[in-house]
């Protein structure tokens, strides 16, 4: 998915069709409210991000049909929905017609009810984010890979927000009341959720930097900075973050994975807002997070 630095905004409650049924059994996202100047609109080259993403090769793309055949998971396999990564690839394949399977969650874009299917295949009026329109390096078009998924859209509902535009079409909260019994969207954590999606993270070694920083959120969300910390501390050095002093930056070369990298800066930044580090520690962090905004740009596709 195209990416889009995400500067928090209100939250606001998802709104299904009329015609599904939805039970709402949670309690109102958290607002957050950002005390840096490092969140909101008028960071670097956001509006240009976000100008190429709802261009003609960015990925925020109209939607008229959506199907849900195969799945790209294999935990979530059923015998309606079979596994099968090349059936999933096949049939991104071909725009403007665009196609959803359940994420790494287990959750389906469009399942308004929760009962494992998609509830709405023509859809007038709509956008979505989908995985990339196959535009290379140099500009020339590839294979795109039109696949929507629910993660992806809940996070980039959160991008959109922050600039007051269109958010993502599909969203929901059934997965409370699925058919497959409690489902839970790990990247709720951002918006200030009240469920740890890896409470093992920081003593698991074999845990993703992704991971940490989840469960760093979550700490977040409880105010408990001194783990947060510490989640940060691992984080550092998972990342293997090295001081490059011709630059006067630091660099993180075990980390490969760019949203990685976004997840690392966002625990940074509310570690940093929360007033919590003395000032030495404040100053270190400080470098972090702008070592890590800068990294952005050079993956950030603008419209020219």
């Amino acid at each position: 998915m195209q990416c889009l630095v995400p500067f928090f905004h209100a939250s606001a409650r998802l709104e299904a069709p009329d015609a599904a049924k939805r039970v709402d059994t949670h309690e109102p996202l958290r607002l957050q409210t950002s005390r840096t100047r490092f969140h909101g609109q008028h960071l670097s080259r956001g509006f240009a991000a976000l100008a190429h993403a709802k261009g003609p090769h960015g990925t925020f793309r109209a939607i008229s049909t959506l199907s849900y055949e195969c799945n790209y998971y294999k935990k979530w396999a059923t015998p309606a929905h079979p596994y099968s990564l090349e059936a999933v690839l096949d049939a991104a394949s071909h725009p403007p017609h665009i196609t959803t399977c359940r994420d790494a969650d287990g959750i389906l874009l469009a399942d308004f009810d929760g009962d494992g299917e998609i509830d709405v295949v023509q859809i007038k009026d709509a956008k979505v984010f989908v995985e990339h329109w196959g535009l290379q390096e140099d500009g020339s078009l590839g294979t795109p890979f039109s696949q929507a998924w629910f993660d992806d859209n809940w996070v980039a509902r959160i991008a959109m927000q922050a600039y007051c535009d269109e958010e993502p079409w599909g969203l929901h909260d059934s997965w409370h009341d699925s058919a497959d019994g409690a489902l839970f969207p790990r990247f709720v954590v951002i918006d200030g959720g009240a469920k740890d999606p890896y409470p093992e993270a920081v003593e698991d070694p074999a845990q993703y930097p992704d991971q940490i920083s989840l469960h760093a959120l979550y700490l977040a969300n409880r105010e408990d900075w001194k783990c947060v910390q510490k989640c940060f501390d691992a984080l550092l050095v998972k990342s293997g973050a090295t001081f490059l002093s011709s630059e006067m930056r630091w660099s993180y070369p075990a980390i490969r994975d760019f949203y990685h990298l976004c997840d690392m800066k966002l625990v940074g930044q509310r570690l940093l807002d929360s007033g919590f580090l003395n000032e030495r520690a404040a100053s270190d962090t400080l470098q972090h997070v702008v070592s890590l905004h800068s990294l952005f740009y050079p993956s950030n596709s603008v419209t020219p």
